[in-house]
């Protein structure tokens, strides 16, 4: 089958095996072939021109490499283009292996905590993001990537309910709590729609597909795919994202990562025609052409 676009699921906190192929999603994970999963997050596009764009690097320097390896590719050498989606350890643990340019906000860099019970507990900072790094790419702008690839850049935050809560970031001695502004996201222009690609939705899953529709021109949505960071998220925003959802209408949900698993049962009862899981080793394709 032709297609448009292949995109293959390299970090994810779950890895399941032994299961059969769900409509758009083929499983490559399988013993003697066995992926890696942590709790981290990356995704590898292809594309019909043959090019290679990574998204986020995952959380260590041994999970994307050898998940990589297990599709006959070098990430020192294979990838074209990468994207990081924030500044947070869970999406950059390889970033220092690739050897190309990486389209990165600038405000990715800096030290950065997870509050808990008013403090910041656990440190999230990106380490491999200083200006040592020569092939990092700043830009807070939208940037095609690869041909009908975007980085999104800096998200407005339309929807005031999307926006992030118990994060902090470090000032010289202050801390200060973080609005995480360098939350971006990956759009693909298909032949069926937009498929969006979200590496924790800090920004908010709405607020990114809406983004996502202004810079391409594009209203039409084939997936929205990544983690929709709803994990632990107060009923309220749970409703209002549903609501989004359907106004969108993608034909695909594939939410993974930081979603949570009442979320993610929630987004499988509520749209179970759209919903399919997406762990690592997991591949969604787009084929060619419209089906419409």
């Amino acid at each position: 089958m032709s297609f448009s676009a292949r995109i293959t699921c390299l970090a994810d906190n779950t890895v399941m095996e032994l299961l059969p192929n769900e409509r758009c999603v083929e499983h490559l994970s399988e013993p003697g072939c066995s992926f890696l999963a942590e709790h981290g997050f990356s995704v590898l596009v292809e594309t019909a021109a043959g090019e290679r764009v990574l998204f986020d690097a995952g959380a260590t320097e041994s999970v994307v490499p050898h998940n990589l390896a297990l599709l006959g590719l070098d990430i020192s050498r294979d990838i074209h283009s990468a994207v990081l989606s924030h500044g947070h350890s869970d999406h950059t643990g390889a970033i220092g292996l690739l050897n190309c340019p990486i389209y990165v906000h600038p405000d990715a860099v800096g030290a950065r905590f997870l509050v808990r019970d008013g403090e910041p507990r656990y440190e999230l900072t990106a380490h491999g993001l200083g200006v040592e790094n020569k092939q990092l790419v700043p830009t807070e702008d939208p940037v095609e990537v690869a041909p009908g690839a975007w980085a999104t850049g800096e998200i407005p935050r339309v929807n005031e309910w999307e926006n992030p809560v118990g994060f902090a970031r470090s000032e010289g001695e202050a801390i200060e709590s973080d609005s995480i502004k360098d939350d971006q996201g990956l759009v693909l222009v298909t032949p069926r729609g937009l498929v969006v690609i979200t590496g924790c939705a800090h920004a908010g899953v709405i607020n990114t597909v809406q983004c996502a529709r202004e810079i391409t021109g594009v209203d039409r949505v084939h997936a929205v795919i990544g983690g929709f960071h709803l994990i632990g998220a107060k009923p309220e925003r749970v409703q209002k994202t549903l609501a989004g959802i359907r106004e969108i209408e993608p034909e695909i949900l594939a939410a993974n990562h930081c979603t949570g698993l009442a979320s993610t049962a929630t987004l499988l009862t509520e749209f179970p025609d759209r919903f399919v899981p997406f762990h690592a080793g997991y591949r969604l394709t787009v084929p060619d052409g419209d089906s419409a």
